[in-house]
């Protein structure tokens, strides 16, 4: 693994190497680093580039994921540097970058993010909670949005979810309770903070749209 004190100097000097990328990492940041690219099409264009990029792992998870930061010439090495400090720090407050971005484009379903939520449930509530949300989910939840885009979800799909328990009321209020704590979990991430908050109001956990933190959310 190719490792570099990086600086606009360092960046400069790194040469492109046709049709094979290769990345430089930072000695002084973990994570951060440069993706050196060339690539000639069929009529014998060059294409070359550097984009700055960050690879870490979620907290409390194994997978290795990596984010692009932006083109080295319009973001200088100094300010992919800054931003790659702040996604990190995201990072050990439980939100996942990669998965924020994704979120931030509408493109993140109920499913994909419910994954990460119920990571989180697993880590910090006890064994028993952790397993009641996960059977709630898999039985209710997933059949009815999970394949909807978060951004996409309407108070009018929850009501439906909500009446469709209309003969076992304490699981259909239980049900929505978990939705709340998903929606206050989404806002954190970033994910469309306009409508998960017009969803808390529905869900009873207005005061969730004041938390700031994913510690916040399970204390």
């Amino acid at each position: 693994m190719a490792t570099a004190n990086l600086t606009k100097r360092t960046v400069d000097a790194l040469p492109y190497t046709p049709d094979c990328d290769y990345f430089v990492w930072d000695v002084r940041l973990k994570g951060f680093g440069v993706r050196v690219t060339e690539r000639t099409d069929s009529e014998g264009k060059v294409y070359r580039r550097k984009m700055f990029v960050l690879g870490y792992r979620p907290q409390g998870g194994r997978q290795f994921r990596r984010i692009t930061l932006g083109a080295y010439g319009p973001l200088t090495t100094e300010q992919a540097r800054e931003q790659a400090l702040r996604q990190l720090s995201d990072a050990t407050k439980g939100v996942d970058p990669l998965a924020a971005r994704r979120a931030a484009r509408g493109g993140l379903t109920v499913c994909e993010m419910g994954a990460s939520y119920l990571a989180e449930v697993g880590r910090r509530r006890k064994p028993a909670t952790a397993a009641e949300y996960n059977r709630l989910w898999k039985k209710h939840v997933l059949s009815a949005l999970g394949s909807k885009p978060v951004a996409g979800i309407s108070t009018a799909d929850i009501r439906r979810l909500h009446r469709s328990l209309h003969e076992t009321p304490y699981l259909a209020n239980r049900l929505v309770a978990m939705l709340g704590a998903f929606f206050s979990y989404a806002i954190v991430c970033w994910t469309c903070v306009d409508a998960a908050r017009h969803l808390l109001v529905i869900c009873g956990h207005e005061g969730a749209c004041r938390r700031r933190t994913v510690d916040h959310i399970f204390c």
